[in-house]
């Protein structure tokens, strides 16, 4: 940010669209590490003790949370705004809805009087801290193909320079 805040675009709305960009990806990332923080204190305390009811609830929000940051990394390999750079973004958004079936379990365990109110409602706000990062992850990669879809158009007039 501090560099960034340093650029004189002269002018350039595509170079300031661009450094605009690049800041709401920079705090969206922000956003997603804050999310990640506060799960990590329910996985590390769930997935240590074994004999608890959600035990199992975490070990799948776990993977799912693994599965979500390797499809995130694996984007960076995928030509953006290309046919297979869509379909990866398809998957990647039907993977994040795919907590949906979790809090159905939940649900299910708190009925059948497997799990408390308080087991089920701390799981219930971490699949939803899951599922913002997943969001959040997604948008930077939707916002990171129209950066580069900018970056691909003809230059404007006056180029970008860092004033000291």
């Amino acid at each position: 940010m501090d560099f960034t805040s340093k650029i004189d675009s002269d002018g350039n709305e595509t170079c300031r669209q661009q450094l605009t960009t690049a800041h709401l990806a920079a705090f969206q990332m922000v956003e997603i590490v804050k999310e990640s923080k506060h799960l990590q204190k329910n996985l590390q305390r769930f997935l240590q003790d074994a004999q608890s009811p959600v035990h199992q609830d975490y070990l799948a929000l776990r993977q799912h949370l693994t599965d979500t940051l390797c499809r995130f990394h694996a984007a960076a390999h995928i030509p953006a705004r290309s046919s297979e750079w869509q379909a990866h973004l398809d998957a990647f958004a039907a993977h994040t809805d795919t907590l949906d079936g979790l809090r159905g379990q939940i649900l299910a365990k708190l009925r059948r009087d497997e799990i408390d109110g308080l087991l089920a409602s701390s799981l219930m706000n971490d699949l939803n801290y899951a599922h913002r990062i997943g969001t959040g992850l997604l948008e930077v990669l939707h916002n990171a193909a129209d950066a580069f879809a900018a970056s691909a158009a003809p230059p404007e007039h006056g180029a970008a320079r860092v004033v000291n």
